[in-house]
C-alpha cells in the first residue's frame, strides 16, 4: 500500500488502529518507514544533557502525534552512568563514552512519558524492565560487577512512576556510594 507523509502507518499520523510511531520496519514497496527518530543519529557523545535535549526535541512530541491508547515502556537502564552497557571499546582501542544518565534524568524521563500518557491515553503507561547491568568494581581483588548504580536508576524510575519523585537528599545518598 502506499503512503503519504504523516500518516499512522509511517509512524507521524494519529490512527492508533496501526501503533504510532514503530520501531523501523518497512511498509509499501519494501523502502524503511520514518518516524521520528530516523536519519537522525544522536551526536556521539551526546551526553546527559544532550539526551535530554533529543528526547524532548523528537520522542515527545512523536509519542504525542501518535497519541497512543496505551504507552508500553521497555525501561533500560544501560544508559547509566558507570554502567557497563553505556560505553565501548572498539576494537582498535577507541574508547567511545555513554550518556552517562544519572538517577534523577531517568525521574526525569518517567516524568515526562507519565505527563503524555495523561494528555493522550488517561494516564495509561505500562513499564517493564528490560535491563541495565551495574558497574564493575573490585571486590577482594576480583573485577565484578554490582548492581548498585542500577538499583539506583530502577528505584528513580519506580519513584516516579507512583508521583514520588526523587528529593536531593535522596539522590545525594545515591550519589554517595
Amino acid at each position: 500500500h502506499s503512503t503519504s507523509p504523516g500518516t499512522a502507518a509511517d509512524g507521524a499520523g494519529g490512527d492508533k488502529s496501526h501503533g504510532g510511531g514503530g520501531r523501523g520496519g518497512h511498509h509499501g514497496g519494501g523502502r524503511p518507514r520514518k518516524h521520528a527518530m530516523d536519519g537522525q543519529p544522536l551526536p556521539n557523545p551526546c551526553g546527559r544533557l544532550g539526551y535530554r535535549q533529543a528526547f524532548t526535541q523528537r520522542v515527545l512530541p512523536a509519542l504525542r502525534a501518535a497519541a497512543p491508547d496505551l504507552i508500553l515502556l521497555s525501561a533500560g537502564f544501560d544508559a547509566g552512568k558507570r554502567d557497563v552497557g553505556n560505553s565501548r571499546l572498539f576494537s582498535d582501542d577507541r574508547y567511545c563514552q555513554g550518556l552517562d544518565l544519572e538517577a534523577h534524568d531517568f525521574s526525569w524521563l518517567t516524568e515526562q512519558l507519565l505527563s503524555v500518557a495523561n494528555m493522550v491515553c488517561d494516564g495509561r503507561l505500562v513499564s517493564v524492565l528490560e535491563g541495565g547491568y551495574g558497574h564493575y568494581e573490585t571486590e577482594a581483588g576480583e573485577l565484578a560487577i554490582s548492581p548498585a548504580s542500577l538499583a539506583d536508576n530502577c528505584a528513580a524510575h519506580v519513584r516516579a512512576l507512583v508521583g514520588r519523585s526523587l528529593t536531593s537528599s535522596s539522590l545525594q545518598k545515591m550519589n554517595s556510594r
